[in-house]
């Protein structure tokens, strides 16, 4: 997350606070990269307020301009036991809205070779993706 100043076109200061989500190995990685980013933006005055580990298993770019955390949820045997086990993963998309959002993951979830169930589509604070290619 990271909270940052600059001047409105009034000349006013205004504090706004943006969440990014950065691929990266270190937390130091990640802050010299928005740290970098966000002056090549000319937000010279700003501060990363906190960062924090988010478990995706897939992040899907689109043409949306918003993100949304989807959970879903599926079975799966245990190949040493032979026990079936519930697993569910948090997929990023992003889309232009929550229908827009669920129609992409039903489509997505198609790719699976067992049932996949959605179980919640949420909109996320995060309003831009970094990554590594």
């Amino acid at each position: 997350k990271c909270k940052s100043k600059w001047e409105d076109d009034n000349g006013k200061e205004k504090k706004v606070s943006e969440s990014y989500l950065v691929q990266d190995e270190v937390f130091s990685g990640a802050e010299q990269f928005m740290q970098s980013e966000l002056q090549h933006r000319g937000h010279t005055d700003c501060e990363i307020k906190g960062i924090s580990i988010q478990k995706f298993a897939d992040i899907v770019t689109g043409t949306g301009d918003k993100y949304y955390k989807c959970k879903i949820r599926f079975e799966s045997v245990d190949e040493q036991t032979g026990k079936k086990k519930v697993i569910t993963s948090n997929i990023l998309h992003s889309a232009s809205n929550i229908d827009d959002a669920n129609k992409l993951m039903s489509e997505y979830i198609k790719q699976f070779v067992v049932p996949v169930e959605i179980i919640s589509i949420t909109e996320s604070k995060i309003i831009e993706c970094y990554i590594a290619q």
